[in-house]
This record gives C-alpha cells, structure tokens and sequence, in this order.
C-alpha cells in the first residue's frame, strides 16, 4: 500500500540509509521527493524515541523503513509507555530480522513487518511480499548467484 512520493516515509537508521553530512544537492532533491522523514539512531534516548513517536502520530507517517533492531527498540519503547502508534507498514532491512523482533514491532505499531534484503550501492534485492514465505527477488536490479556446496 505504500506509493512512493505520496506517503510519508520514516526512517529510522543511521550510516548509508540516511547520512546526514555533505549531501549534494541531487541527494537533497532525491529526500524530498521520496517525502522522508529522518529518524536517526545514533541516540535513542528516551525524550528522542518520545519525539519521533509524536512525529509520526502528528506527521501522519503511516510507514516505517530502518534497521530491524533500531525499529524493535523504538517498537518496545511504544509498548513500555503506552504509545498509540499506527502505521500501515513497517520496512526491515540491512540486519537479519528476528522472529522476536518481528512480533514486538507488530504489536507496537499495529501492521504487518515486511523483510528486505538490498544493497545499498542499489545491485541485488530481495523483499517479502504479504504471504511472509520468503523473499521474492528483483531480477531487475542486478543478477544473483546461488552457490551450493
């Protein structure tokens, strides 16, 4: 349900996923065209997980895309302090995502938790689809080698 540009994407990471230095202008268009909202990580203190949950209630922010454990801590933060927090989707990618993270980030945020597996340099990608059976890869992003031993 997500549609690029229209709906407001929060992203919660740090690192190549939302660099805060030195952006070009073309990386600067790109953000606001892609209508994100950045959430870093690099201090998840309680009054920051306090702001970003305000902001994604009065921003209207209805999807989520970061590491599965950034989004799992601020997930447990929502339970622990009785934030109302609903989203439409929530979008794991750059760590393995656990079982245990995936049913804290579901109840927290009330959606279902959709699973990549990408490169940031955009070569080979993989995403789960909404039977949650696997990953489902892009072909038209790069090419894939599967090596069995």
């Amino acid at each position: 349900g997500y549609s690029l540009g229209k709906d407001k994407l929060g992203v919660l990471a740090g690192g190549s996923l939302i660099p805060q230095e030195n952006l070009s202008f073309k990386s600067i268009v790109w953000r606001f065209l892609q209508n994100y909202y950045t959430m870093p990580i690099s201090n998840l203190s309680k009054d920051k997980m306090n702001t970003y949950c305000d902001n994604l209630v009065h921003k209207k922010i209805k999807f989520i895309r970061g590491y599965p454990s950034s989004i799992y801590v601020l997930a447990k933060h929502v339970l622990d302090n009785n934030k109302k927090v609903s989203l439409r989707g929530v979008f794991t990618t750059a760590e393995m995502l656990h079982n245990h993270y995936r049913e804290v980030i579901t109840k927290a945020f009330n959606c279902d938790v959709f699973d990549t597996y990408g490169c940031g340099e955009g070569m080979g990608s993989a995403m789960e689809c909404e039977m949650h059976n696997g990953l489902h890869i892009s072909f038209e992003t790069g090419f894939f080698e599967i090596r069995i031993q």
